[in-house]
């Protein structure tokens, strides 16, 4: 159910972005889409002072708070000047008229709490409402998939600064990740990417192992929730965020 509803949404959305900016296309036209993109203007570099490149995670920022202004696009940058994959440390700030800024770089000999393997960040980003920014980690020694470790979720306030982390339990190599909110707090929906095993699994396996739920309450002074939300069978998780 899980697989099926993400797979449904990404389409949709690949869709609108597509046409966002061209005419629309009568019911009748077959022509392909992309053949009327033939302009491509770079707006910016993602490349902040030390050097990190390959972007991963991207999400614009709906609401001002702190140092996140809205229009803005928060990138996660996850390899080193080396092109070292799972070593960027880096979320850099795009203003809309393309002006660069360095949101956070992240420290792993800093953190205040556990990330197994330290730090690589994913395309797992996404920033609440309320301020909070939270991103994966799936860590390399040397950029191979042969040294990646389980890392972890590290959530960072409005100016950048992580205040805590989510390791263990499922969380293993946190490849990608959005987030639903509500009055009472907010769902991050997370994939994982080092559950599976190489070549063909069975479909049992697929369902267990495609993506987990973690609650955040987000209110002043709430509790710990004693629910652990199943989004599918093999991954109940909840956590909560003081905000």
């Amino acid at each position: 159910m899980c697989r099926r509803k993400s797979f449904q949404l990404f389409v949709e959305v690949a869709v609108l972005a597509l046409m966002g900016g061209a005419a629309a296309a009568s019911a009748g036209d077959s022509s392909p889409i992309l053949k009327q993109l033939n302009d491509i203007n770079v707006i910016s570099s993602t490349v902040p002072s030390n050097g990190d490149i390959n972007p991963y995670g991207i999400v614009e920022v709906q609401r001002s708070v702190g140092n996140l202004q809205a229009g803005h696009i928060l990138i996660s940058n996850f390899n080193n000047m080396a092109n070292q994959q799972g070593t960027g440390t880096t979320i850099v700030d795009i203003a809309p008229d393309g002006t660069l800024s360095q949101f956070a770089q992240i420290a792993a000999t800093k953190l205040p709490g556990p990330c197994p393997g330290g730090v690589g960040l994913t395309t797992a980003l996404t920033v609440l409402r309320s301020g909070w920014v939270i991103v994966g980690s799936l860590p390399t020694s040397d950029g191979t998939s042969a040294t990646a470790q389980a890392g972890c979720l590290l959530v960072l306030d409005n100016s950048g600064k992580v205040v805590e982390t989510f390791a263990g339990a499922s969380i293993n190599g946190p490849w990608d990740m959005t987030s639903l909110e509500d009055e009472g707090g907010a769902h991050l929906f997370l994939t994982n990417v080092l559950n599976g095993t190489v070549g063909p699994m069975a479909p049992s396996s697929i369902k267990e192992q495609f993506c987990e739920s973690i609650l955040l309450c987000l209110k002043h002074g709430c509790r710990k929730s004693n629910r652990s939300p199943r989004l599918a069978p093999g991954f109940p998780s909840a956590r909560t965020l003081r905000h």
